[in-house]
């Protein structure tokens, strides 16, 4: 006679290495293993509501399997959604393996969802809850001049003038304010996906460039808010003018502003609220202004 018995772990053929996962609101990654590569993934479910979530699948060298659609995978690759404010990646990139990759949490709420792990008529569900970030305070911002950057030149066409003029006489014309709705325009910009997230709702003043001279970037204290948004400035020409000679009779004259596109590298140093540790994002910082240049040509004379 003899006796034999089995538990309800021994029947089990998905056996994650956990069934939850905790993530601080800055992201990160775990892995997580399974005792062996029968199972696939069935779903991903927002417990926020219980839907299911939607994104990309890719295999494992980068092509779309499919987009914008309810996220699962039968086989090894990957499965991305990712929102402005907050996402994941899980990755299969060996049969009883996964990794789960979080980005950082820029909501005002706790972010909870839970993949749905499955194997024949066995499920298994892991639930990953990530924090709300604490966020960040702004340290210090540098500026340098990378490959191409620098300043450029370009001319914008001002207004035009119609003049009859009984004898040749000398016409000072009005300043380049007068000639075209001239402005100072600048903002910045990253390639970075959090590059202004970490803002939330602050406006964060920040120093800009004044001059570059001889490879250098100078600042002389002036404060722009740190935004992708177009920050415009009125220019003032102080009252400049330029005096020309022109003939008698009907004149058509054209004027044309010279204005400068500056480019610059900056790096942007962030200190987080919660671990203290230094964070950095590269960009650059666009303006674009008149110069006191601008022409006056002639192109009708009856």
């Amino acid at each position: 006679m003899s006796f034999s018995s089995c538990s309800d772990n021994d029947e089990e053929r998905i056996q994650p290495s956990t069934s939850s996962i905790a993530m601080e609101g800055e992201g990160g990654e775990t892995k997580v293993a399974l005792s062996n590569g029968d199972w696939h993934i069935a779903a991903v479910i927002n417990k926020n509501g219980n839907t299911r979530i939607y994104g990309e699948a890719l295999s494992l060298d980068g092509k779309i399997i499919s987009e914008n659609s309810c996220l699962e995978l039968a086989g090894l690759g990957e499965l991305n959604a990712l929102w402005s404010e907050k996402g994941f990646r899980i990755i299969r990139d060996e049969p009883t393996s996964m990794r789960v990759i979080v980005e950082e949490n820029y909501t005002e709420e706790i972010f909870s969802f839970a993949i749905i792990l499955q194997s024949g008529e066995e499920t298994k569900e892991i639930i990953v809850k990530q924090k709300v970030s604490q966020g960040y305070k702004f340290d210090k911002i540098e500026y340098t001049l990378k490959e191409g950057d620098g300043d450029s030149l370009y001319v914008v066409r001002g207004a035009s003038f119609h003049l009859d003029l009984l004898e040749p006489r000398e016409i000072s014309f009005p300043t380049i304010n007068d000639l075209i709705s001239s402005v100072n325009q600048s903002y910045f910009e990253s390639n970075q996906s959090n590059a202004f997230l970490w803002m939330k709702n602050d406006l964060i003043m920040v120093e800009v460039p004044s001059n570059i001279y001889d490879g250098t970037v100078y600042c002389n204290g002036e404060k722009k808010p740190y935004s992708n948004s177009v920050t415009t400035v009125p220019y003032d020409s102080g009252g400049f003018t330029k005096t020309i000679q022109l003939p008698a009779g009907h004149l058509i004259v054209n004027t044309e502003i010279q204005y400068r596109r500056r480019r610059i590298s900056y790096i942007l140093t962030l200190v987080n609220n919660r671990t203290k540790e230094k964070k950095s994002i590269e960009g650059k910082w666009i303006e674009t202004t008149p110069t006191e240049e601008y022409t006056i040509n002639l192109i009708n004379n009856n």
